[in-house]
């Protein structure tokens, strides 16, 4: 296909109202003209208010891990902890409808590199799943970890990463697996908890980046959610990047900031190499500064949900 406008020279952070996607090109809205941009060389992120259901474009350059503040000079705050395990399931590259989520790899490569540096994780000990198709894969990764526990009394730290609706009939939270078949792509988040649940651990901290697709009023079905586990596990945390009702955003400011994360998990780094390691801490930080940057970059709400003991330590 030729096209006959190409944007070969667009500065950094340049933010497009994004008009369609054919293949490798994506036509833009450029000044007064339609062009065509190459989808390597830019982000689709989402717009609110009245472009809630319309996509837009930043331009981004290919950087590095390690590039990112929150990504270099990461403290050590404990020793390797062979009691200590992670669990990490994060969804960018979607085979159905749905646009890429971005930068939802380099997030789970942020939270596994804070487990192992920062909070004392044997990288052995990470079990990290990207881009899981469905119900099954999720099912073959937590009996993975399950073998490993071997029935041992453990701590268990989970980071969640992806789209995320709440049924409509069940009210129950679903992940959406990666699968472009959409019976088998669904991930009952009620049944994966209450796996959590009835591990022998004792301690269990769940961290959920859900970018909820098909915003629900439904905002208790979080609480029913977090139910599962505060009430078989004394020692245990929950955390949601937003409410039911809206969207985990990208960290990119139009012609400005552009961090690389979602704006929940780049502050749940940057709390910890602050040297926050209890909940109470992390929780304040992010119900600060969360909320503030979705409403200044994007005018729309992001707030956090928390669940469960605030007194809990991401490290002894």
């Amino acid at each position: 296909m030729l096209f006959r406008s190409i944007l070969t020279d667009l500065a950094k952070g340049s933010q497009l109202r994004l008009v369609e996607k054919q293949g490798e090109w994506i036509k833009v809205n450029y000044g007064i003209s339609e062009n065509w941009v190459s989808a390597n060389d830019v982000q689709t992120i989402w717009r609110p208010s009245e472009f809630s259901r319309q996509l837009s474009v930043v331009a981004i350059p290919n950087v590095p891990f390690g590039s990112v503040d929150v990504e270099r000079e990461i403290p050590k705050l404990a020793n390797e902890n062979r009691d200590k395990w992670g669990f990490i399931i994060s969804n960018q590259i979607y085979e159905s409808d749905f646009h890429d989520k971005a930068f939802a790899h380099r997030d789970a490569q942020l939270i596994e590199k804070y487990m192992s540096t920062s909070l004392g994780i044997v990288p052995s000990q990470i079990f990290k799943f990207l881009d899981v198709s469905g119900h099954q894969a999720t099912s073959n990764g937590f009996s993975r970890l399950v073998s490993r526990l071997n029935n041992k009394p453990s701590e268990l730290l989970v980071y969640l990463n992806g789209y995320a609706e709440v049924d409509k009939i069940t009210d129950e939270v679903t992940l959406i697996g990666t699968s472009s078949d959409d019976s088998a792509s669904k991930i009952s988040l009620n049944s994966l908890l209450d796996g959590f649940a009835n591990l022998p651990l004792t301690n269990l901290t769940i961290i959920a980046d859900l970018d909820f697709i098909n915003p629900s009023t439904k905002r208790e079905s979080l609480a029913v959610l977090s139910a599962i586990v505060t009430n078989q596990i004394p020692n245990s945390t929950l955390i949601f990047a937003a409410n039911t009702n809206q969207r985990s955003y990208l960290y990119a400011e139009p012609n400005g900031v552009q961090k690389r994360h979602s704006i929940f998990t780049y502050y749940l780094a940057n709390s910890i190499k602050e040297g926050n390691t209890d909940w109470k801490s992390i929780r304040s930080y992010l119900e600060r500064n969360v909320s503030f940057t979705s409403r200044s970059i994007f005018n729309a709400a992001q707030d956090i949900r928390f669940f469960g003991s605030d007194s809990l330590k991401l490290v002894d």
